[in-house]
């Protein structure tokens, strides 16, 4: 479904761009168009703001600079030029194509799910999906593309490809991973001891991926990451070892947990409370 290719870029003339062309022939409706650019444009800011926290607000945006006539083909490109310093647009255009392909290839699969996704998410990749559905020959394809800096040529270094029977798959299984999000389809169990496998210093945001990972043998020997429910229950676990300057990975951690399932396995641990936590080696009565 989504292929890349890689080229060595040199400087170019021209800016470096993301190019959005769909291919129908049957009419798009302008809801479905905007609402699919919208949804473009929300991953790019997303995938910004987590590989570049640096960047400055406005430089996660993307601009429209050229519309085409026949299929509709829209260049965009990134708010300023260069986007980074000593970085052409081109290769931060390709990370988030090659990133935004995993994801249509992952929802495309028979039973397809995203690992550590939210519903917003969900909703972005149905609606860029959405911009095909309803035509049998539908096709639409987001690339990167530069110029070359001797002849000004234009060269692609990064694509994803999908056609109307993909995108059907990716809705249907959008919709169903959103509907296990909000009917909490996610296994709930109380009371259970969990040793910390990855840490992380950074302060737990609810509901987002803590960065940090878990063991809880009684689930499974592997280490699944960590997403806390609240604020109290990431200051627990963080400040169990933090303050007092105790080893993390010596503590035992009695937790109420939602076990995050993925094609039937579980991926990651919502942590709901946190009822004790005591040294691992302590000795028992």
């Amino acid at each position: 479904m989504a292929t890349a290719e890689r080229a060595m870029i040199g400087h170019s003339v021209k800016q470096d761009s993301i190019v959005l062309r769909i291919d129908r022939e049957t009419p798009l409706s302008l809801e479905h168009l905007t609402f699919g650019m919208m949804a473009l444009g929300a991953e790019y800011e997303k995938f910004i703001r987590k590989e570049h926290p640096k960047a400055q607000e406005h430089e996660a945006d993307l601009l429209v600079q050229r519309v085409t006539e026949g299929s509709i083909v829209i260049e965009l490109v990134g708010a300023m030029a260069p986007l980074f310093q000593g970085m052409n647009n081109v290769l931060v255009f390709s990370q988030f194509i090659e990133l935004l392909g995993s994801k249509m290839g992952a929802l495309a699969q028979p039973r397809g799910r995203l690992e550590d996704t939210t519903a917003k998410e969900l909703e972005n990749m149905t609606r860029m999906a959405a911009t095909v559905v309803g035509d049998s020959k539908g096709e639409a394809e987001v690339f990167a593309m530069y110029y070359l800096s001797e002849t000004e040529e234009k060269r692609v270094a990064a694509k994803v490809v999908w056609k109307a029977k993909d995108a059907e798959k990716v809705i249907d299984n959008a919709a169903a991973q959103m509907r296990e999000i909000r009917d909490g389809d996610a296994d709930r169990q109380n009371g259970l001891l969990m040793r910390l496998y990855q840490t992380n210093i950074s302060e737990a945001v609810p509901d987002r991926s803590s960065g940090e990972k878990g063991v809880i043998e009684a689930i499974s020997p592997k280490p699944r990451r960590l997403i806390y429910a609240s604020d109290l229950t990431g200051q627990k676990i963080k400040g169990a070892w933090s303050d007092d300057k105790l080893n993390p990975y010596e503590l035992g951690f009695v937790v109420d947990v939602d076990v995050q399932m993925v094609n039937g396995s579980p991926r990651a641990y919502r942590i709901m409370e946190v009822h004790d936590i005591f040294p691992l080696d302590e000795e028992e009565d």
